[in-house]
């Protein structure tokens, strides 16, 4: 996997929401977002500060807000940061931020949040642990640092793997990308936090490996 630096990952997430598939993306958000909240809102509280980090157009993010005092999203693409505003007025949403940074250089001082979120993210970048520990500095004391990341071991192995031959390359609009092992990951994530967890989220079809480090 070539090495990506932020800029390139801005170019390519401009195209993919200006492309018909982000659409696609919208739907498949709605699904797996009902997940994701399963995995969150158990940390939640009225008093916390949440961080998304490649927060895309704030589907989530929106759908969150009501349980922080404040949710701040961050993503490197300032046409999906343009969409996540516009969802946002929609909808009301008055405790977000939004913020056009690079997942290496969080804007934030240390120990900013109560809980830090991301997801299809880290498998973009083959320095992914370097994005960890940037999540793991902004979190506070007793916070919670929450990634997920695609199983190797799931569906979507499986169509990237159909859309690396030849002509179906328009079947995944991103670039070479990682799929996790959990044993890998969790011994990434443990030369961060030696407490680390890491399971398969459930519903297994998702793909999905949760990954989550509480800050000592």
């Amino acid at each position: 996997m070539a090495h990506k630096n932020a800029e390139q990952a801005r170019l390519e997430w401009n195209a993919v929401w200006d492309s018909p598939v982000q659409a696609a993306i919208g739907m498949g958000r709605g699904i797996y977002n009902r997940f994701f909240k399963k995995v969150l809102l158990p940390h939640a509280s009225p008093q916390s500060r949440f961080l998304e980090i490649g927060c895309g157009t704030a589907s989530l993010l929106c759908d969150l807000a009501p349980h922080f005092r404040e949710v701040v999203g961050l993503d490197i693409s300032e046409r999906a940061l343009g969409m996540a505003q516009e969802r946002a007025q929609q909808l009301g949403t008055s405790n977000i931020s939004l913020v056009k940074a690079d997942c290496f250089h969080l804007p934030f001082s240390d120990d900013s949040f109560d809980m830090v979120w991301s997801q299809g993210l880290h498998e973009h970048f083959d320095n992914y642990i370097d994005i960890l520990r940037e999540e793991y500095r902004v979190c506070k004391p007793g916070g919670y640092v929450i990634a997920g990341v695609p199983y190797r071991y799931s569906y979507p192995t499986l169509w990237y793997k159909l859309s690396r031959l030849p002509g179906c390359s328009r079947l995944w609009p991103w670039t070479e990308q990682v799929f996790f092992r959990m044993n890998d990951i969790l011994a990434v994530a443990r030369q961060i936090s030696p407490t680390a967890e890491a399971y398969v989220m459930s519903p297994y079809a998702l793909g999905i490996l949760i990954v989550q480090m509480r800050k000592d």
